[in-house]
């Protein structure tokens, strides 16, 4: 446990004092607080663990609870109380604390439920950074917090976003946060199955229920039983197979194709679409008891083009990754290479980024730069690093306006350079200019 930091919240000093001592003799740093302030909620994110009184002066330590959770859903708090029920701690519990512990306690107990705390939050951290390698934008750990805090409930989820964000991967991480962790994560793409087979492929068949059921199917619902279901494009599901989806949603039953008893079956379902699935509810093309039934918790992951500090570290893992799997040499990325990945809008977008790094792998570079970006996007080269950086900070910097005009017209010059070969002449045919004129104002300006 050496090294690991502790948030102590207790309104008796004494406590605060002896936990002190206690966590210090075991490598711990605490931070101590007798009330839930400011600074306390300041140094939160710098610990690993929370130890929190239930009833701290007249605050309520509950409403901290979920105050912590809310900021931090992956750091274990332990409750502590002088005045316990097992009511109470079954709340506490239930509210998402790791656990309670009852006032006097022995230190043995408190150090034994602190380590493993402390290993639960390793554990998640973990799997979390497997789950979802990649979430340098604010944007993407905004998501994955909240898919942590939705990992605490069994209720259904569903997940919006356009085709390609990585709807796949925040279900998978909702899942693997849960309880339901260790059981089965089906995956099940509605809109690439016949929607005669749709049916049967969900729910499952009796053998003989139609012509080629040879055998009997248990279905990906019972596949997935005591774990999650993750329905993908789920928008694209027959209208009577939504029937049969909602009827398992409120009663927990499905039935086979072919068989007349129901079966029991405990399975989360998690569902995502790429369309606005409310607005196909209302317009009648989904629904909209289904809608309500799956949309009980939601999650929206935005497009790369909204979160652009997840580019480059995506191009890096996804190179890393295809330099692994082929035994290549893994190739570097040149400044100018590095505008060109970050100024592409991503239509397609972590989907098409990692067909994108296939392509650029393929190519055998030990560098990458913007020609070779060019070439694999069929794009035009975009600028140097040199002209393309400074345009792009210019735009999120305040300067008054005559100087910003004088940055402007520089990089804008210093890119039309770059885009014509670095030929004064080209440059001022495509701008109008006369050569020499613009060959004068460049000198100015200290473009060459």
């Amino acid at each position: 446990m050496s090294g690991r930091r502790v948030l102590v919240v207790d309104d008796d000093p004494g406590i605060l004092a002896g936990l002190d001592l206690l966590l210090k003799a075991e490598g711990l740093t605490t931070r101590g607080f007798t009330a839930w302030q400011a600074a306390a909620e300041a140094a939160l994110a710098e610990c690993d663990l929370a130890l929190l009184d239930v009833y701290i002066g007249n605050q309520n330590g509950h409403d901290v609870l979920k105050r912590i959770l809310a900021l931090d859903p992956l750091l274990p708090v332990i409750m502590v109380s002088g005045q316990a029920s097992p009511e109470e701690a079954l709340r506490a519990v239930q509210a998402g604390a790791f656990d309670f512990v009852e006032k006097p306690f022995a230190p043995e107990r408190l150090l034994l439920t602190a380590h493993n705390a402390l290993r639960w939050r390793e554990l998640n951290v973990t799997l979390l950074n497997t789950a979802v390698p990649v979430r340098a934008s604010a944007a993407m750990r905004a998501v994955c917090a909240q898919a942590a805090r939705m990992a605490r409930s069994g209720a259904p989820v569903l997940v919006g976003g356009e085709s390609g964000v990585g709807k796949d991967l925040v279900a998978g991480l909702v899942h693997v946060l849960s309880a339901r962790s260790e059981r089965p994560f089906v995956k099940l793409n509605c809109g690439a199955i016949a929607r005669d087979l749709a049916d049967s492929e969900l729910f499952g068949h009796a053998r003989g229920a139609f012509t080629g059921a040879d055998r009997e199917y248990a279905g990906r619902i019972a596949a997935a039983a005591g774990g999650t279901l993750f329905l993908d494009e789920v928008g694209e599901l027959p209208a009577a197979v939504q029937v049969k989806l909602l009827r398992f949603l409120e009663n927990g039953e499905i039935q086979r194709v072919g068989e007349t008893s129901p079966r029991r079956v405990d399975v989360r379902v998690i569902a995502a679409s790429n369309v606005d699935l409310a607005a196909a509810a209302a317009a009648g093309q989904f629904r909209q008891d289904l809608y309500f039934r799956l949309a009980v918790l939601q999650l929206a992951v935005p497009p790369l083009r909204e979160r652009p500090a997840d580019i480059l570290p995506l191009v890096r893992h996804c190179l890393a990754q295809v330099a692994a799997r082929d035994g290549r040499h893994l190739s570097q990325l040149e400044a100018d290479a590095e505008c060109a990945l970050e100024a592409y809008a991503y239509p397609g977008n972590v989907r098409e980024l990692k067909n994108l790094v296939e392509r650029l792998a393929c190519l055998g570079l030990a560098t990458i730069d913007a020609t070779a970006v060019a070439a694999a996007l069929g794009t035009d080269p975009v600028p140097s690093a040199a002209v393309a950086r400074p345009l792009a900070n210019l735009l999120s910097r305040t300067l008054p306006l005559a100087e910003a005009k004088l940055e402007l017209e520089r990089a804008y010059l210093a890119a039309q350079f770059e885009l014509h070969d670095r030929s004064v002449k080209a440059t001022a045919l495509a701008l109008g200019l006369l050569p020499n004129n613009l060959s004068r104002r460049m000198k100015q300006l200290g473009i060459g």
